[in-house]
């Protein structure tokens, strides 16, 4: 009677692992996939904004060479450029990106206040106020 109890409780056991282990093998498969959807674009939001930051930076500078000749403009343009190099040299998962994002945040802030702008960076397309 034992081996026909056992006969059933592995008809019921083995579907049920089974299904368990190709499940667990295509959710990983999935978690891999959307991890890589989501690094991707947040890797193209970040080139976005440093590229913002940077071109913002060159186009002031060919704008307003009278203020942007400034020890206080320089000071603040050369710790946003350095604060971008430091970000590109990061590997993925570093702990220290988000200070480095910060300090390259701070940076453009200041370099905004020293122009005078008040225009953050957004990710959205916006039609440009800017203006001297």
């Amino acid at each position: 009677m034992d081996d026909l109890f056992d006969a059933v409780e592995a008809l019921e056991v083995s579907p049920a692992q089974d299904a368990h282990e190709q499940g667990t093998a295509v959710g990983r498969s999935q978690g891999f996939v959307e991890g890589r959807h989501a690094g991707i674009q947040t890797g193209f939001s970040l080139g976005m904004e440093i590229g913002f930051y940077l071109s913002s930076i060159e186009q002031w500078t060919a704008q307003r060479p009278d203020i942007c000749s400034t020890k206080r403009f320089q000071a603040h343009a050369d710790k946003l450029k350095a604060a971008v190099d430091r970000i590109q040299r990061l590997s993925a998962g570093d702990e220290t990106l988000d200070a480095a994002l910060s300090d390259m945040r701070t940076a453009y802030t200041m370099v905004c206040n020293v122009l005078k702008i008040k225009q953050p960076f957004r990710m959205q397309e916006t039609e440009s106020s800017l203006s001297f």
